[in-house]
């Protein structure tokens, strides 16, 4: 059985394990990223209050500095729907800010996971 000192380097874009204090799950970070199609939804009282829940969990990620760990392509694709430099739709101008200004900008103690090159 290998030690734990054994472990392969996670490398310099990587935290190790130890380091995480939350998993999230893919959901949550949709919810997180994109608050586009509250106004669409049938049911706009549960989707305005998983979007209110979600907004309220990354602040506190941020408040106490939290690394998180989660499927990191949910970002990647969200990334490649809405490039920063190309425009959007409409719809995915919450996610384009969210992505590019808040999550950098207004909480930026909030690690998702890599540690910067």
């Amino acid at each position: 059985m290998a030690e734990p000192n054994d472990a392969p380097d996670p490398g310099p874009n990587k935290v190790e394990v130890n380091d995480v204090t939350v998993v999230l799950d893919s959901n949550v970070v949709i919810d997180a990223y994109s608050f586009h199609n509250v106004a669409q939804d049938p049911d706009f009282d549960y989707r305005c209050s998983r979007a209110r829940d979600a907004l309220l969990l990354t602040i506190f990620l941020h408040d106490t500095a939290a690394v998180t760990c989660g499927l990191s392509e949910v970002v990647q694709v969200l990334q490649e729907k809405v490039p920063p430099v190309s425009g959007a739709p409409r719809d995915l101008f919450f996610t384009k800010a969210f992505i590019y200004f808040v999550k950098d900008r207004l909480l930026p103690r909030w690690d998702q996971g890599t540690r910067p090159t």
